[in-house]
């Protein structure tokens, strides 16, 4: 019989128990980073974590946008109120 050109061996890795450790520490409060090949890849966080961060996300988009915006021409109120009768009594 002849030899196989390699001799792989398999492995079988059990996942499970680091990422329920994982878990167990983010309920304690602590964020933990998940690498692979010496490279961060996942990040599990307290939930309340997670949702502070993305709230200042939304909240540093909203700034964000208003400083673009802050040079933009300005349209006085009384001028739109007038386009929007003028509008209205077109029967637009």
């Amino acid at each position: 019989m002849t030899q196989p050109a390699h001799n792989y061996e398999s492995a079988e890795f059990d996942l499970a128990a680091p990422i329920e450790r994982a878990i167990e520490e983010a309920e304690h409060g602590k964020v933990i980073y998940l690498h692979s090949r010496q490279q961060q890849k996942v990040v599990i966080m307290p939930p309340e974590l997670a949702a502070a961060a993305l709230e200042a996300l939304d909240e540093a988009e909203v700034l964000r946008v208003i400083e673009e915006r802050q040079n933009e021409e300005r349209i006085p109120w009384d001028q739109v109120k007038a386009e929007l009768r003028e509008l209205e009594a077109k029967g637009l």
